[in-house]
């Protein structure tokens, strides 16, 4: 399936056009399952509204207390300071960041592959500079992943659509 066509991508570099015909294939499967799967979650969603409502309370108490501890470290104001210069860099930006190709198995194919070895070596000199004590670089997101996060969009007009996947590529 998706986990061995991603394998080829990796070791091989390209995809042939059979393979993004089985790719192609496979989506139009997953597609009929999320679709399903969001039309079965809509038919049960006031029994789970219910039970969220239910568990929220005793979130929120518990969430309060570790706040509060939280509140109390001495490096608290500095990281809400820098929290706040993030959000006005983001804010000053302008329009959400997309990719420039909106098909899954084109994006892996011709940006994600290919952006992996410069940002991988980017971590590692990051991680040297700033004498990290662990650097890790992760695979390149699995295409099961991608397009489930593309099938769990609210809104119906975008749903599928890969110009919001940005983290195929990462690391820590």
């Amino acid at each position: 399936g998706l986990k061995a066509l991603q394998a080829k991508l990796v070791e091989e570099g390209s995809w042939t056009e059979g393979d993004r015909e089985e790719i192609e294939g496979l989506l139009a499967k997953a597609r009929i399952f999320y679709d399903s799967q969001i039309e079965g979650a809509k038919r049960v969603q006031p029994q789970l509204e219910a039970k969220l409502a239910q568990a929220k309370d005793d979130f929120c108490a518990m969430y309060g207390m570790v706040f509060k501890m939280v509140q109390q470290d001495a490096a608290y104001s500095r990281a809400m300071e820098a929290a706040d210069r993030l959000e006005a860099a983001i804010a000053e930006r302008g329009p959400r960041t997309r990719q420039v190709v909106n098909q899954i198995d084109v994006l892996y194919e011709t940006s994600a592959l290919k952006q992996k070895p410069p940002f991988d070596e980017m971590v590692h000199r990051l991680g040297e500079d700033t004498k990290a004590i662990d650097i890790k670089v992760a695979p390149l997101k699995s295409l099961e992943r991608a397009f489930e996060k593309t099938a769990m969009k609210k809104a119906d007009d975008n749903r599928f659509d890969s110009d919001r996947l940005l983290d195929l590529v990462r690391g820590m």
